[in-house]
């Protein structure tokens, strides 16, 4: 350490000395992590008995869907676990949240036929996470549903419940030391975006109807897995949660009742019709309304969104340890007119306009930039559902993929960070951990290797996949160990909305490889290169 150079020593000592000026904190107790999903990074799609997945037959059938892109490879983390879980340890983690391959563990989809290598892999990955002290929190499903199990319908198959549990059970089995599950990442995306507006694989568009139905077992699997656990395996004394993913609504005009209506409305569609029935036993009432209300103009005998009956009521009721919780974005959103009876659809459902609010930054994936946004979404959860115990199960931005300087993912951990340390602090949200998306680079599902979240970046034209240390690897390794946000130099132009509290926004106009449009960062050169020079001299 001695040798390094003076620039550095000096950056160092500025930034130390202000942060020790800062009163606020997160506890020690707070956990740090990081994410990734299995078919994102593993690679390995046909290797030790693997069997194939609904992205592994869209992407080799239909490439264009995936910017020409799959992921046979990706990080070849199948490979590499061992270089991954040192990556994370040098962060400093003190939990990873990763993902289970269905088909890694019963190729076929079905418990009748184990595949003992990828058991295997991941009690490897599990030990190797424990000996390093990070605690491992697997995912269950991150939507690398088995293709023989989609060809029996998937999640529009009741079922699919059945054998969602006997795989869950092998899982608690064979990984007794794993004590935080999740048993399904984001149901939105995988019901919305796979058997809804088919943005997603299966890519199934049948909006409406498919949506609700997958919803419905999404629910009913995930309950009957809690309730395996809490009947079965009680005696291991992990804790189950579910993965959901939410973005605040800001009214278009917030002094106009029916727009304000109108964000409500959209928060219960897109994250209540999952938390509802796992908190109260049944899905949000406006919910019911407007889908009956439509169902019923639409000449449908009964509503398309499916009931539940008494005994499932009281099954799914309270079927949650700890929620964890996705975050990226926020949007303006204001009341639609009625949609034409004649169609129907998810979205004429839920009769909101989404307008794009030009006044805030926007990331090159199209997620508005607005930490305040996440800190209204978690008073909003906490308030609504009876303040849960909360894990950040996601939150993150991408780069372009041509700089390992990345200044705008700097400023965004330390906005969405501050943001978050107000929840716990000022608005007494009960958040027990952070993990951003994403630990490494990786295949970004439909997006292919476009979008680059990760706090190392991964050479994808190398063989041997390389893993680089961005800057914010240290600027976060450096959060973890002080339990503080180091200040960062202010930007000249900054803009406050109208819609919801103000706060500060860091925007530019210039172009560019920075991360977002009309967001490109201008550090002093003392802070773009300080947490970069860290990660090379340690």
């Amino acid at each position: 350490m001695w040798k390094l150079p003076l620039l550095l020593v000096i950056c160092i000592t500025t930034v130390t000395s202000a942060v020790d000026d800062e009163d606020d904190a997160f506890d020690v107790d707070f956990s740090f992590g990081a994410a990734t999903a299995a078919y994102q990074i593993e690679g390995a799609w046909d290797e030790d008995g693997k069997g194939e997945t609904i992205w592994d037959r869209s992407s080799h059938a239909t490439p264009y869907r995936f910017d020409d892109a799959d992921a046979d490879v990706a990080c070849d983390s199948y490979h590499k676990y061992k270089e991954d879980v040192a990556l994370a340890a040098k962060l400093g983690l003190t939990h990873y949240k990763f993902s289970i391959s269905w088909a890694r563990i019963y190729p076929t989809g079905f418990n009748n036929r184990l595949n003992t290598k990828g058991v295997l892999y991941y009690q490897n990955l599990v030990n190797e996470l424990l000996k390093h002290n990070i605690t491992p929190i697997a995912t269950i499903y991150h939507w690398d549903l088995p293709q023989s199990i989609q060809d029996l319908g998937g999640w529009l198959n009741s079922n699919i419940v059945g054998y969602f549990t006997d795989y869950a059970r092998g899982l608690f089995e064979y990984l007794p030391n794993v004590k935080y599950w999740v048993t399904i990442n984001e149901p939105k995306q995988v019901c919305v975006g796979g058997y809804g507006k088919a943005s997603k694989a299966p890519f199934i568009a049948m909006s409406g109807e498919g949506d609700y139905l997958c919803a419905y077992h999404v629910i009913l699997a995930h309950a009957s897995v809690y309730n395996l656990y809490k009947s079965q395996f009680s005696h291991l004394k992990g804790k189950i949660s579910i993965g959901l993913d939410g973005e605040w609504n800001i009214p278009l005009n917030n002094t106009d009742e029916n727009d304000k209506l109108a964000a409500e409305r959209r928060l219960q569609f897109d994250f209540g019709l999952y938390a509802n029935p796992l908190v109260f036993g049944d899905w949000p009432e406006v919910v019911k309304e407007r889908v009956k209300e439509r169902s019923s103009r639409e000449n449908f005998a009964s509503s398309r969104l499916p009931a539940f009956t008494e005994e499932q009521k009281r099954m799914i009721n309270g079927t949650l340890d700890y929620l964890a919780v996705n975050f990226y974005d926020s949007k303006l959103v204001g009341d639609a007119k009625e949609a034409d009876n004649s169609t129907y659809s998810y979205n004429n459902d839920v009769r909101v306009l989404i307008v794009r609010n030009t006044s805030l930054p926007a990331a090159i994936d199209g997620n508005t930039i607005y930490a305040e946004g996440f800190r209204l979404f978690l008073k909003w959860v906490d308030k609504t559902y009876k303040n849960p115990k909360i894990l950040i199960g996601e939150n993150g931005v991408p780069d372009d993929g041509t700089s390992i300087v990345d200044n705008d993912r700097m400023y965004y951990l330390s906005d969405y960070l501050s943001a978050l340390l107000k929840s716990i602090k000022e608005d007494k949200v009960n958040i027990f951990g952070y993990t951003i998306w994403s630990l490494l680079d990786n295949f970004e599902w439909t997006e292919g290797y476009r979008l680059h979240y990760g706090l190392y970046s991964v050479n994808f034209t190398d063989v041997n996949r390389e893993r680089t240390a961005k800057s914010c690897a240290s600027f976060y390794k450096f959060i973890i160990e002080t339990r503080r946000i180091p200040p960062l130099p202010l930007t000249s132009s900054t803009s406050t909305s109208t819609y919801s509290t103000p706060t500060t926004i860091h925007s530019s106009t210039t172009t560019g490889t920075s991360l977002a449009h009309k967001h490109s960062y201008e550090l002093p050169l003392c802070f773009s290169f300080i947490f970069l020079l860290i990660s090379i001299f340690k």
